[in-house]
């Protein structure tokens, strides 16, 4: 049986994608060179409860594609729409608030402030919501007791292993009820047995309804996907079905 981490998932219907991306670029000006060009021209559609995995080499491009999938970073040229509105019309309070309600993020170096114990991070992005102290607490211990850290809440990220502390930056993920996670190397610091844990972890939040995007250059991580995204020289070269979504 699996953990229900996420019972409020909906269990989504609509037909409309999530995502549209339309000839997408991304440049970066140099001085007394040529553009270093990242991007170039990518188009991709993903809708809700899908999980797609974005591979590549090293270089290729996959990482800023899901930075500017997060509105952590702009495009160059081409377009976005998000649930069918252009993100390039979007004022930053507007962004601010897609990437604190509507995306939830995990990476690969866990991002943890080192002074705050598990349940303070966890609970960090409430307080942008203007959630009380005792609600926050409230919610992150719940959150952190569902994936198995009910023993660590007051336990700072130095006394938690390595995938104690990825299950944390998992929680602070899910802590807004996102629509969408995005995933860069969420094992690439782990161990193997520890990366399996993880990889459960996001396929039971997947299960339950979340669209999970997830940057990894593990071609077995990417296996557990329902497509692979392949990014090579900044182009995407190949976008294949792996596996249909469950219903």
């Amino acid at each position: 049986m699996a953990l229900n981490l996420r019972p409020d998932f909906p269990l989504v219907s609509e037909p409309d994608p999530l995502i549209v991306m339309r000839g997408l670029s991304r440049e970066f000006l140099r001085v007394g060179q040529e553009p270093l060009v990242v991007l170039d021209e990518v188009n991709l559609t993903i809708r809700s409860g899908e999980f797609v995995a974005i591979t590549g080499p090293s270089g290729s491009g996959k990482s800023t594609l899901m930075y500017i999938m997060g509105c952590l970073d702009q495009s160059s040229g081409g377009e976005y729409l998000w649930h069918g509105q252009h993100i390039h019309q979007m004022t930053p309070k507007q962004l601010a608030y897609l990437r604190n309600h509507d995306f939830g993020f995990i990476f690969q170096s866990f991002h943890l402030l080192p002074r705050l114990v598990a349940w303070e991070n966890v609970a960090l992005p409430l307080i942008y919501s203007g959630v009380s102290r005792k609600q926050r607490k409230e919610r992150a211990c719940e959150l952190l007791d569902r994936i198995g850290l009910g023993d660590r809440l007051e336990h700072f990220p130095s006394q938690l292993s390595g995938g104690q502390q990825q299950r944390v930056a998992i929680a602070r993920a899910l802590i807004n009820q996102p629509t969408l996670i995005l995933a860069d190397e969420p094992t690439g610091n782990l161990d193997s047995r520890t990366s399996v844990e993880i990889m459960e972890l996001l396929r039971n939040l997947n299960d339950q309804g979340a669209t999970l995007v997830m940057v990894t250059h593990d071609g077995s991580l990417a296996a557990m996907a329902h497509r692979q995204v392949e990014v090579i020289d900044g182009r995407i070269a190949r976008d294949v079905l792996l596996k249909g979504i469950p219903d």
